[in-house]
């Protein structure tokens, strides 16, 4: 997982303002009022499965968000671009097999949120290098969609993968704020399904550890 490393286009458009990894394919796209929270796992422990190792017992507060955003599926990670980009958040993305027990929460009063844990990369930007904790919150509707897109895509890589590589990282820096794309409001009150032909021919960059 990766903070304010997502290469935007020098021309953007509203379906991709990034600049897409080899043989990378848009697989579904949430709507543009999707937010995002990122903060540190609490009291995970150190025999996780979902982080096993010796975790530091202090994590340094960290904590970052966004109301609305461009937030896409892909063939090989998720990204989101917050509409107001910031100094400290501009761009996020993570590669599909760092992210971890994914599950769609329905609360009682408020839209649908879909919340994961994920293992930042290395240099990843993130000032803590224990899990995060992410929620995405689909204020017009499409987390189930967007959750079952994602698992499909999870399915497709546990078939086909047999060796694990690293997300390839981009040896530009990050793009400046003002560079940033704002995704434009949508009329729609669903999610933009990509082309079916991304999931099911979804080439096998990486192997997938099971949860």
């Amino acid at each position: 997982m990766s903070l304010n490393w997502v290469m935007l286009s020098e021309t953007p458009s509203e379906s991709r303002p990034y600049v897409p990894l080899p043989n990378e394919k848009p697989v579904f796209r949430a709507p543009a009022r999707t937010s995002i929270k990122i903060k540190p796992v609490a009291d995970l422990p150190s025999s996780s499965s979902v982080y096993p190792g010796n975790m530091s017992s202090t994590t340094k507060k960290f904590q970052v968000s966004s109301s609305s955003g461009f937030f896409v599926l892909t063939t090989h990670r998720i990204i989101y671009l917050p509409s107001s980009p910031s100094s400290d958040f501009q761009s996020f993305s993570a590669p599909l097999p760092n992210v971890r027990d994914s599950h769609v929460v329905q609360p009682f009063f408020g839209p649908n949120q879909w919340c994961c844990i994920v293992l930042p990369v290395r240099d990843g930007g993130f000032p803590v290098h224990s899990p995060l904790d992410l929620t995405f919150t689909f204020k017009d509707g499409a987390a189930f969609e967007f959750h079952d897109a994602f698992v499909r895509i999870r399915e497709r890589m546990q078939e086909g993968i047999d060796h694990i590589d690293d997300l390839p990282t981009y040896s530009s820096q990050p793009a400046n704020p003002s560079q940033q794309y704002a995704p434009t409001s949508t009329t729609s009150s669903y999610a933009e399904t990509m082309d079916q032909s991304a999931v099911d021919n979804v080439p096998p960059p990486y192997s997938v550890v099971s949860d």
